[in-house]
């Protein structure tokens, strides 16, 4: 039985990207993907992983740069886990600081103080349109008398 393959379909809906965008990774990263009897794109288990660490390595670097870290054929596979590896083992290590976790507590309160702020603002915003229309009313109704 041959090795499971998976459609650009397939394998953008694995990655949770658009085809356009792995086509457009092969192309500028000149990364081999096969083609089937009919010229149609087919992925492999590897190329899916590839795919996945391109679109981590998205996060943090740029295409030109990514295309470095791949380099040649021969080195591509050992440069790209020696970068993952240090990329994931930076990410724990910021995650397991305190330090981390405290900046981003007093984000998130920041943000919540500013939706507050914009909050009050709107309502009081409303408040005085609703008190010009009741006193454009009231003036209108005294006029009539």
């Amino acid at each position: 039985m041959g090795e499971v393959t998976y459609t650009i379909s397939q394998a953008a809906k694995m990655l949770g990207v658009e085809s356009h965008v792995l086509r457009f990774w092969e192309e500028e990263l000149e990364l081999d993907i096969g083609r089937n009897a009919k010229g149609y794109r087919v992925y492999t288990k590897e190329n899916i992983e590839t795919m996945q660490k391109i679109k981590e390595l998205k996060k943090t670097h740029a295409l030109k740069d990514i295309r470095d870290i791949l380099g040649g054929k021969d080195q591509r596979n050992q440069q790209f886990f020696e970068i993952m590896e240090r990329i994931i083992q930076k990410t724990i290590e910021e995650r397991n600081n305190p330090e981390h976790h405290c900046r981003n507590i007093d984000k998130a309160i920041r943000n919540h103080q500013q939706v507050r702020k914009l909050v009050a603002a709107t309502q009081e915003n409303q408040k005085g349109r609703t008190e010009r229309k009741e006193k454009s009313g009231r003036q209108k109704n005294k006029g009539k008398r």
